[in-house]
């Protein structure tokens, strides 16, 4: 039972829409502020070629002042207060990862009463996990074969469901296209405090209303030393083009506060594992985290 998460979803969900309306209310303002602006300048020339000189010289060095500062506000409007407002987000965003690890703590309570203690103790009802797939496409080149993200799922699927009954709940498959420099991703700290992070929260499906969030899994062209990645507490895993079949159950793992296994038949187990399989334990730990919910219908 994730109470606080879901408190704190609809709240991160309605001020980053409040932020995006008034960053556009903001750029519609300055185009009409720059077109206003560039309206006046076209009127002046007219004018000025219609006055003797040297009124008409005079006029000219008054357009040459209108010409600057429409630069000057095209500038102020692209750049710096687009920047602004992209730092507020990035803030924002931050501070909401920090209260996801406070949300974490507060629900750890009734969680371990509602969730793991059954499941210890043998209740077993069906659960899922919702995840929303984005394969990340960069301009012309191909994007990850779809086939091969269909049977990455389906085997991640059946290793969760014959492990733990989990079954994955896909909403959707889309592609996405992403920058250059969205190629790689640093699955550690780097990739905590990179532009990668920002752009994976930033187009991460968020579901309002539901104890659990849904996953977004992202498809990119390389993870640096490593072939899959999860950050502890955001809605996203990552995987890239040489991830095993099961990359994605291992991830889902990590999400579901999952620790790295020595144990080399263990689907936690990195980088040598023989087989998927999971501890009671373990199972109960995935079932009873926020990104498990029971199966609605």
């Amino acid at each position: 039972m994730q109470f606080c998460h879901v408190v704190l979803t609809i709240v991160e969900v309605f001020i980053t829409a409040v932020i995006q309306v008034v960053r556009e209310i903001v750029r519609t303002v300055c185009e009409w502020v720059t077109a206003v602006i560039r309206t006046v300048r076209e009127v002046v020339e007219r004018v000025c070629t219609w006055l003797p000189w040297p009124l008409s010289a005079l006029c000219n060095l008054v357009t040459r002042l209108i010409e600057v500062i429409e630069t000057i506000t095209e500038w102020v409007c692209r750049e710096i207060i687009d920047r602004i407002f992209e730092w507020i987000e990035i803030i924002i965003r931050y501070v909401f990862y920090i209260f996801r690890w406070i949300c974490w703590i507060i629900d750890w309570i009734p969680r371990f009463v509602l969730d793991l203690l059954p499941c210890l103790i043998g209740v077993n009802v069906p659960k899922g996990i919702r995840i929303q797939v984005k394969i990340l496409r960069y301009g012309d080149e191909e994007a990850e074969d779809l086939t091969t993200v269909e049977r990455q799922i389906a085997v991640s699927d059946r290793v969760l469901r014959a492990e733990c009954n989990v079954r994955l709940v896909v909403t959707g498959i889309e592609f996405l296209n992403a920058p250059n420099r969205m190629r790689t991703f640093d699955c550690g700290a780097g990739g905590l405090f990179s532009a990668q992070h920002v752009f994976f929260e930033r187009n991460a499906r968020r579901g309002i209303g539901r104890l659990s969030p849904t996953i977004t899994v992202y498809y990119i062209e390389d993870i640096t030393n490593a072939r899959g990645c999860h950050i502890p507490r955001t809605d996203y895993v990552v995987l890239d083009r040489e991830a095993s079949d099961d990359s994605l159950a291992h991830e889902l793992g990590h999400a579901g506060d999952l620790t790295h296994s020595e144990d080399t038949t263990n689907l936690m187990n990195t980088p040598s594992r023989t087989a998927s399989n999971l501890t009671r334990w373990q199972c109960c730990l995935i079932r009873s985290s926020r990104i498990a919910s029971i199966l609605e219908g």
